[in-house]
């Protein structure tokens, strides 16, 4: 087996195994979401036994993720990279809009400040002996 070929397992496993307790899935749990016997899963996850291609689409369907995640797919990588920065700029902007949004309510509490204070003058003044 070549080593690349190798890694893929292991990362399949490890990260499988950390979706799976990040979910808070039990083995049954997952057994039951993915099909999978529960002892082939056991394996998988475990590093024992690679995972056939049917295998891990199902596992990775019952984590909510992607084999290409699973694996560490180099294009998965660059997609998540990309998805980060796409977040984080979302998050900034996010928060532009909140300050935006407070300064126009403050300004919009003033505009009424002033209306209020002017109706009440007007209110006031009888226009009949105004003239």
């Amino acid at each position: 087996m070549s080593k690349k070929l190798k890694h893929v397992e292991e990362t399949f496993s490890i990260r499988s195994l950390r979706a799976k307790q990040s979910l808070r899935l039990s083995y049954e749990e997952l057994a039951n979401k993915s099909g999978v016997d529960i002892n082939t899963l056991k394996r998988i996850l475990g590093g024992k036994q690679p995972a056939r291609l049917h295998e891990a689409i199902v596992i990775a369907d019952a984590l909510q993720t992607t084999v290409s995640y699973l694996v560490d797919f180099k294009d998965t990588r660059y997609m998540l990279s990309k998805t980060r920065l796409f977040y984080d700029w979302l998050l900034k902007e996010k928060g532009t809009k909140e300050k935006e949004i407070s300064r126009i309510t403050e300004k919009e509490k003033e505009l009424d400040r002033h209306i209020a204070y002017f109706t009440e003058i007007l209110d006031k003044v009888d226009t009949f002996k105004e003239h």
